[in-house]
């Protein structure tokens, strides 16, 4: 049967071969109109449809005239046109067009079926009036069947199948406001809130930028409801925020020259979709008076105003957040607690342990990034449940001093609030980046995405002096003063209430100093210096105690440190409060009004007085039991007390075990490297002292993502494990140095593989869990070091003694291993048994990160087996473990799953976004992964689109970054051979041959040799193909999955079906040529796509 397909484009096959159109421009539209018309047609409307412009009588004669040309464009299948005296028609018994067996599908109601007949616009470029008439018609029969068919899936619970539906509707119609709604409003159901904001700010832009109008009512009510569905539920339990945030008290009464930035910030805030504003300039600038000033008028307007302050010598992980939401966490009572954790905000509990209120504590994974996303999501949520009862507006000062948990937690925020009514105000100093290069890359991001408002605040003018000036003191002409008073502070409105404050005091009509009369210092600190000493000596000695104890200080550290009478105390911080060096806070709390009055303070004492200072305060904070043991270790390790280490590394240990517990890895690795700094200064390189402490150290890094430090500290650890001769030491360490399992696909890293022989060889019997962890790691590690009888030596051991243990966490590791060594094209049987042992043990031991890691081995082994009706369903049941559990990791791999479908159906707009989204993972421990996935996203779509050429250099790049895996070579050699570039493509095949011997049984064997057969075929070079078709032909018909599920490019038999055609064997190229077709439409692709693009090997010899 001749096969006519209009769907996608003119096209003819027969016995699933493609047959090629007439070579008439006239005698295809005739086929087009045969085809699309219903049985036969009269000759006249023939004639007119075609030649509506022509007299009847010359209608008529061409269209003789293109009779003819179509039966001998057809050839062989001439009789399908059947042409009496008056009408024309194709035979029904021997023609089937795709076009009719849609209508037919879809007038029976099966709207699957008619969905599987749509391939694409209905003859595109065919410029005919008629052509227009039935491509009108369809697209509104599509658009109903769409429409139908996402009903009946929403029926019945399958809420993601309605959602993509959907989304094809919007494709078909972009400029149905119905159609768009619907698809938001499926995608919210799906619970894809994410999804669901972004398409409904793409279907606001398309009405305004084609149509001129915004959303009407419903749309916009659909929204509003999704921007607030991640707040607290409503009523008397709902989170709310604070009424009286302490900023806005801040707000001088002297605010002035600062109309322009204030008018600046108030438009950012109080845009749409608010996002960031920084606010940047020197010291004593006025960042916080403008910080304060807009968190006043935000109150004023019913907002919610979160305010927090990074430190210097920050202390506390995520201090400044803490502080910003403690407020609201105080605020909550137990029933409205029990909520905010229950509602996903469990990881809330380790920054805000009152939270728990007896309840149990939120389950602990090994994984960093997942604990750290799980935190990160439950702020975000806090955040969403307050703007949902009132805008909020969250202000961080001094962000240049920022942690870098501060900096990646306020990073998620900004990604994940961006339909949320919170704005961002941040601080900072323009000459002090801090040692996080985090900072500048998250404002580079929000300038790119256009989100980031910049203030920058210079010195006030003159006039602006003299206005302030005037304020502080009254009096005669002040044009000579002011003058000289803006010469010297360079309008800096601290400083300059630092010299007016500094003046004698004089009654407002007395005389005042001329121009350049007064004294001025040579800079702040002394002036601040002068300030302290006209306080008493109790005053100085308190204020210098409190510069030690930190920016905020309360009456009973003080008192419990120092000798003074309570009196006497209280009397001397009522003086620096006056004097403006301290600020109250509230009942017997004050803190510093400005880093630099602190810093003054302390950087006047002698280093030895300093250390005395922090032990007296840490024996205080240790009696009073009042501090947390961050706060005692900073002050013990500033002590450097010899008799103090012990209590030291107790206290640095516990805090680092705190910061771990809150996800701030970044700052347990800052605490235990403060530790192990300050042990080797005090008691020298002492190996066992050293050795737990850079074991800890290493892990805290590692969690961070620091990977070289992270690497350096476990190479020092094991110096130290070999120093002392504690194998069990150089085991951790060696675990520590080879990273979590999936970190270093495609890597072969000697000084990992040498470390965990070295430790596998003197770990003793006894340590039979060691000893198999180690063996897994080390197989893993040797997964493409090409020596596979290790590997499988090694794996076999490991599974041994695993499973004779019965230790859950040992033998996934074993099954993890294993699992790796079987990555190759003869292993998927054993792979899909040892994913399902994984996925029991996970069950058994109710570890639900281990079960999605299974799932995710499951996905790929089935698309290798062809069992693509297995796949989809795996990969939903990944993709909800992976949500639920937050596993940024996992998470990744639903983006990739996500853009291989998309890849396979032919969607590939929609790959091309969620490939992008893949890339947004490449900062995680494993992000090497991310990158290579985005090598294999934009391969995949350069040759589905026709733009192969363009990737040969990146490939070149990817092939010499990853000398490990060749299959990049292979890859590289095709795109030379597309882009004409023969001899470079030769050289890259020749460096592959023969492929036997230099492409190893590997993960990547299949797609290495499936690459250089395209290079081969493309260069036809008919002995290489011969002997590449003797290599594959025992792999006929197996998919090609490129990586672990990154895309899916055929089946074997498409590269043997080129093969066999290059080297000479038709018979054996057509057989395989119709069993990849075959295969491709079993796989849910588009042959037609597939056929078009580069995956169809063009011959450039």
């Amino acid at each position: 049967m001749l096969v006519v397909r209009v769907l996608g484009g003119l096209a003819l096959e027969h016995a699933g071969e493609p047959l090629e159109p007439p070579g008439s421009r006239r005698a295809r539209e005739l086929l087009a109109l045969l085809a699309v018309t219903p049985g036969r047609c009269s000759r006249g409307l023939l004639a007119a449809r075609m030649w509506p412009d022509v007299p009847e009588a010359g209608a008529r004669t061409g269209l003789r005239g293109a009779l003819a040309e179509l039966r001998r464009g057809l050839g062989p299948h001439a009789a399908v046109v059947q042409a009496g005296r008056d009408d024309v028609g194709l035979d029904p018994a021997a023609v089937r067009v795709d076009l009719r067996g849609f209508r037919a599908a879809a007038d029976a109601g099966r709207w699957a079926e008619a969905l599987a007949w749509d391939r694409g616009t209905l003859l595109p470029g065919l410029e005919a009036e008629w052509a227009e008439e039935v491509r009108a018609e369809h697209a509104r029969s599509l658009l109903r069947v769409l429409a139908e068919a996402a009903a009946g899936h929403e029926a019945a619970g399958r809420l993601r199948e309605a959602a993509e539906l959907a989304a094809r509707r919007v494709r078909a119609d972009p400029l149905s406001e119905q159609a768009g709604r619907e698809l938001v409003r499926l995608l919210a159901a799906a619970g894809d809130r994410a999804a669901a904001l972004d398409a409904g700010r793409a279907l606001a832009e398309r009405l305004q930028r084609e149509l001129g109008v915004p959303p009407d009512r419903e749309t916009a009510a659909l929204l509003d409801g999704l921007r607030r569905a991640r707040a607290a539920p409503a009523g008397d339990d709902a989170v709310s925020g604070p009424t009286a945030p302490a900023l806005g008290d801040l707000a001088p009464a002297e605010f002035v020259g600062r109309d322009g930035p204030l008018a600046a910030v108030r438009a950012a805030r109080r845009a749409p979709l608010p996002a960031m504003v920084l606010v940047r300039g020197e010291a004593g600038i006025g960042k916080t008076a403008l910080a304060a000033v807009t968190a006043r008028e935000a109150v004023a307007e019913g907002w919610t105003v979160l305010h927090g302050r990074c430190d210097e010598e920050s202390i506390v992980p995520y201090c400044a957040w803490v502080e910003a939401l403690g407020p609201v966490v105080d605020g909550l009572d137990d029933r409205a607690a029990a909520r905010v954790v229950d509602d996903g905000g469990g990881g809330l509990v380790r920054l805000f342990p009152r939270l728990r209120r007896g309840r149990q504590g939120p389950e602990v994974t090994e994984d960093a990034d997942t604990e750290r996303w799980r935190l990160f999501e439950a702020v975000a949520r806090l955040l969403a449940g307050l703007a949902a009862r009132a805008p909020v507006l969250l202000v961080l000062e001094d962000v240049h001093w920022a942690d870098r948990s501060t900096l990646l937690l306020l990073r998620h925020v900004l990604r994940t609030s961006q339909e949320t009514a919170c704005a961002v105000l941040v601080t900072a100093r323009p000459e002090e980046a801090g040692e996080e290069a985090l900072l500048p890359a998250l404002l580079t991001q929000e300038r790119r995405e256009r989100r980031l408002t910049e203030v920058d605040l210079a010195g006030l003018s003159e006039t602006d002096v003299g206005r302030l000036a005037r304020r502080h003191r009254g009096g005669s002409d002040w044009s000579r003063f002011v003058r000289a008073l803006h010469a010297e502070t360079e309008g800096n409105p601290f400083f300059v209430r630092e010299i007016l404050r500094n003046l004698p005091t004089t009654p407002d009509s007395a005389p005042l100093p001329p121009a350049g009369g007064f004294d001025v210092p040579d800079g702040v600190r002394e002036l601040l210096q002068r300030r302290l000493r006209r306080l008493d000596p109790v005053a100085q000695d308190v204020l210098t105690l409190a510069s030690v104890v930190g920016r905020d200080v309360d009456l009973g550290t003080l008192e419990a440190v120092g000798t003074w009478a309570p009196d006497h105390l209280v009397d001397a911080l009522d003086a620096a409060t006056a004097s403006g060096l301290l600020t109250e806070q509230g009942i017997g709390r004050w803190s510093f009004p400005h880093a630099l009055v602190r810093s003054a303070l302390s950087d006047g004492l002698s280093r030895t007085r300093r250390a005395r200072l922090h032990a007296r305060v840490a024996d205080a904070l240790e009696r009073r039991g009042a501090a947390g043991a961050a706060e005692i270790a900073h002050h013990l390790l500033g002590a450097g007390d010899p008799a103090s280490v012990d209590r030291a590394v107790g206290y640095a240990r516990q805090a680092a075990a705190e910061a771990v517990a809150q996800a701030a890895y970044a700052e347990a690795a800052a605490v235990l490297r403060r530790t192990v700094d300050a042990v080797t200064a005090v008691l020298g390189a002492d190996p066992h002292r050293l050795g737990p402490l850079l074991l800890e150290l290493g892990e805290a890094l590692s969690r961070a993502a620091d990977t070289a430090a992270a690497r350096q500290t476990f190479t020092e650890a094991a110096g130290a494990a070999r120093a002392v001769g504690d194998p069990a030491w150089l085991g951790t360490a060696a675990l520590g140095l080879a990273g979590p399992s999936w970190q270093g696909f495609g890597t072969v890293d000697a000084e990992v593989i040498g470390l965990l022989e070295d430790a596998l060889a003197v770990v003793p019997p006894d340590r039979p869990a060691l000893r198999a962890r180690l063996q897994a790691r080390l197989a893993v590690a040797l997964s493409f070091a090409r020596r596979p009888e290790r590997v499988q030596e090694l794996t076999a051991a490991a599974l041994d003694a695993a499973r004779g243990l019965g230790e859950g966490p040992v033998l996934a590791a074993a099954l993890e291993a294993r699992l790796w060594a079987t990555w190759h094209p003869y292993g998927v049987a054993e792979r899909l048994a040892l994913a399902d042992e994984l996925l029991d043990v996970a069950r058994r031991e109710d570890a639900p990160e281990t079960a999605a890691v299974a799932r995710r081995w499951r996905v790929v082994a089935l698309l290798e087996a062809g069992r693509i009706e297995e796949v989809w369903p795996e990969t939903a049941r990944h993709a909800e473990e992976a949500g639920r559990l937050r596993m940024p990791y996992e998470l990744m791999y639903v983006a990739v799953f996500t853009t291989m479908r998309a890849l396979l159906e032919g969607r590939l707009a929609d790959a091309q976004a969620s490939a992008e989204h893949v890339r947004t993972f490449a900062e995680l421990r494993g992000g090497a992964d991310a990158v290579q996935f985005g090598g294999v996203h934009a391969l995949t779509l350069a040759s589905l689109a026709g733009g192969l050429a363009a990737m040969a250099d990146p490939l070149l790049g990817f092939a010499r970054a990853y000398p490990a895996l060749p299959a990049w070579g292979g890859a590289a050699a095709y795109a030379l051979a597309v882009a004409g570039r023969t001899d470079e493509a030769q050289a890259e095949v020749d460096a592959l041959w023969p492929p036997e011997e230099r492409l190893p049984v590997d993960a990547v064997l299949l797609p290495g040799l499936v690459f250089l057969a395209m290079a081969v075929t493309a260069l036809g070079d008919r002995e290489r193909a011969a002997h590449l078709y003797r290599l594959l032909e025992p792999l006929a018909g197996r998919t090609v999955v490129l990586g672990a599920g990154g895309a899916v490019w055929g089946t074997t038999d498409a590269r043997l079906a080129e093969l066999a055609e290059t080297a000479g064997r038709p018979g054996a190229a057509a057989a395989h040529r119709a069993a990849a077709r075959a295969a491709l439409r079993a796989l849910g692709a588009d042959p037609e796509l597939f056929a078009r693009s580069a995956h169809a090997v063009p011959t450039v010899h």
